[in-house]
């Protein structure tokens, strides 16, 4: 008998801890969905791609006549970052379309310890100058950039890669009930 009455009082508690538990605990809810919240992101850097790239240094000189000009050939390493703008995303909450911009170049960076000079010619009469090694791998990445923007495989990836990462972002931002249609511009 004393069995049961321990029983019965130690459910009742246990009936009462959960009533009183459920009315006092805030109802938890997954946020709603906020385009603005992904456009803070700001720059989003989906693609990272490495090359190996090389410069060629001419300097011309007094005795180019003779021997021609001086060429340097530089290689280095480079890394460029493609991504896209997250000010740039639209969303169409009549299709639930969530219209990513086009990718660009976020970043572009070379390593100034990894270069290896190569002699063309022969510099005989003058070293090359850091500055100038330097202005010449500035010029060279510049033209690398200009041909990742330009290659639609890789940029087509980097806007891919955007919507994976903008629906894991969503996902972990709102909860997983929110489901979108992806369009690129």
């Amino acid at each position: 008998m004393r069995y049961n009455i321990i029983k019965k009082s130690i459910s009742i508690i246990v009936c009462l801890s959960l009533i009183i538990l459920l009315f006092s605990c805030k109802g938890i809810t997954a946020r709603s969905f906020d385009i603005n919240a992904l456009r803070r992101v700001s720059n989003l850097s989906t693609l990272e791609c490495h090359f190996k790239n090389v410069a060629v240094y001419t300097k011309r000189g007094s005795l180019d006549p003779l021997f021609g000009p001086e060429r340097q050939i530089l290689e280095y390493v480079a890394t460029i970052n493609v991504g896209i703008d997250m000010k740039e995303i639209e969303y169409n909450e009549a299709s639930k379309t969530i219209i990513i911009p086009k990718p660009k170049v976020i970043s572009k960076n070379y390593d100034p310890n990894n270069i290896k000079e190569t002699t063309a010619k022969y510099m005989i009469f003058s070293e090359l100058k850091v500055e100038e090694a330097q202005e010449e791998i500035s010029k060279s990445l510049d033209e690398l950039v200009e041909n990742v923007e330009q290659n639609t495989s890789i940029m087509g990836r980097a806007q891919n890669l955007a919507a994976t990462q903008i629906d894991t972002m969503i996902r972990s931002m709102f909860g997983d009930s929110y489901r979108f249609n992806y369009s690129f511009k």
